[in-house]
């Protein structure tokens, strides 16, 4: 995975936790309220879901599934701490 720039990024959340938390409250009173989440190991999918979320200025929660990516490497090659490592690096 490559890292990518993003021109013109618009301001992320701060504080994402007082966001989520912001979302839940919002959620329980009946409001739309949500953030993106993608499961995917795919570069692509990836780019694409980090590109979205900052153009929205949401907060973007990202998983992959075991077998992409375990302590083994899973069919990725990517351990856990690589793929927060490149999703970090991607963002």
């Amino acid at each position: 995975m490559t890292t990518k720039s993003y021109p013109s990024q618009p301001a992320v959340p701060s504080q994402p936790s007082k966001y989520l938390r912001d979302v839940v409250r919002r959620n329980r009173q009946g409001k739309t309220a949500g953030t993106y989440a993608v499961c995917s190991a795919h570069p692509a999918v990836l780019d694409a879901s980090i590109r979205q979320s900052l153009a929205d200025g949401m907060v973007l929660h990202v998983e992959s599934t075991s077998s992409q990516v375990n302590q083994f490497g899973g069919y990725t090659g990517s351990t856990p701490a690589m793929f927060a490592a490149e999703i970090r690096g991607a963002a």
